[in-house]
Formats: C-alpha cells, structure tokens, sequence
C-alpha cells in the first residue's frame, strides 16, 4: 500500500484490525475501505493478528464487490 502511493498509483486500501487513522496511505488517489462506523465493533481497531473473539468480521465483512467499485472508482478519478 505504501509503496503504491509513494508512486501515486491508484488503489484501495483495506483496513480491518488496524486504522487509517495512524498509518494511512498518504496518497490523493488512494480509497479506504475502513467498516469501524459501519459495524460498530467495539473491538475495532485492536492491532491484533488473530481475532481474539473469533470472527474477523473488519475484514471478511468487506465485500469484494465494494472494494471492485472502490478500485473503479479511484481508476476513474
């Protein structure tokens, strides 16, 4: 992810256990897909690389179809 927007690349970044908020892609053609607002999962973000609870929903719960429409969309920009 770093090394794309350190070439200005368009891409999508998918963050689940970790955040935006501290390691972002620092990139105007990159798009986040980060569902903390979404799936109000008090767990989020916990850094962690196995689930403590079991279900990984931060990431298995991002649909591909909307990281497909997220990497359309910042190929069009």
């Amino acid at each position: 992810m770093h090394v794309a927007a350190a070439f200005g690349l368009p891409q999508v970044a998918v963050f689940g256990s970790t955040s935006p908020e501290h390691t972002p892609p620092l990139n105007p053609k990159a798009r986040v897909l980060w569902l903390k607002d979404e799936l109000k999962l008090d767990c989020m973000p916990c850094f962690e690389r196995q689930c403590r609870f079991g279900h990984y929903r931060c990431l298995t719960d991002v649909a591909p179809q909307r990281v497909e429409l997220a990497l359309r969309q910042a190929l069009a920009d």
